[in-house]
């Protein structure tokens, strides 16, 4: 069996509105549910997208004892979808505001995910710093046209659309839902990150992560060092570190 530490960190960058959110829980048993919510909207409505989201998620998937992570966590997710609706139909002013959602379950041997949106969820491993889920992004398509060599990065840059998500909670139906498994070693980290944490390089990350520091220090370095980047539009910045090692007993 493995066991796991974990950490969050957030900075509200240049923005005028916090609008991420994040959330951690581990039960005695060791299992563990973290969630992160990139929220949109502006002016009030993103962060009550991204704060009811994780609120109604959590509700949903502890009060569910399906053994299936799968099931359970996309269940989580239509309650949560749920949630939103209600909120927008009884506050219309809301109405347009919704948010990513990145949730991963640990059952001591393995990672279990669910991801919506362009927030990153990436698996460290062997020195080196992997995305693992898919980006819901205009963004992603256009890069997959460059590598094809279909498209310019200059034609990407100039691109009207290029900072759209193509998947979102919003309250409607959602239209792409990436989930998955992953078995885990000791040593590994886990990171899920809100997109403003992306200022780093994957580079720049990988050399933070091979100092092996606690989630809690790794935590709040990513979040300074996003912070030193001083950049001109800097978004909101969130991020999870979930740190796994092998139980003593174990050894």
């Amino acid at each position: 069996m493995l066991s796991i530490q974990f950490a969050w960190a957030q900075t509200q960058g240049k923005r005028a509105y916090q609008e991420d959110a994040a959330s951690t829980q581990r039960w005695k048993s060791g299992f563990f549910l973290g969630l992160l919510a990139d929220g949109m909207g502006g002016a009030g409505s993103g962060d009550i997208a991204s704060a009811e989201l994780l609120a109604s998620f959590t509700d949903s998937f502890v009060a569910n004892d399906e053994v299936d992570m799968t099931f359970r966590l996309e269940d989580a997710l239509s309650h949560a979808n749920t949630r939103l609706r209600e909120i927008i139909s009884a506050k219309p002013e809301t109405n347009g505001m919704g948010t990513t959602i990145l949730a991963c379950a640990f059952d001591g041997r393995s990672a279990h995910w669910l991801s919506v949106g362009d927030s990153p969820i990436w698996l460290y491993r062997d020195e080196r710093l992997k995305q693992i889920n898919q980006s819901h992004s205009v963004m992603s398509q256009l890069m997959q046209r460059v590598r094809a060599g279909d498209m310019s990065m200059a034609d990407v840059n100039s691109h009207p659309h290029r900072n759209q998500l193509t998947s979102a909670v919003m309250g409607q139906l959602v239209n792409q839902v990436d989930h998955g498994a992953l078995e885990l070693r000791d040593s590994d980290y886990l990171i899920l990150a809100s997109d403003g944490v992306e200022t780093l390089t994957v580079y720049e990350l990988e050399q933070l992560l091979k100092a092996k520091l606690a989630p809690e220090q790794l935590a709040r370095q990513i979040i300074e060092e996003v912070e030193q980047c001083d950049a001109a539009y800097q978004d909101n910045a969130t991020v999870v570190v979930m740190k796994i090692d092998k139980e003593k007993n174990d050894e």
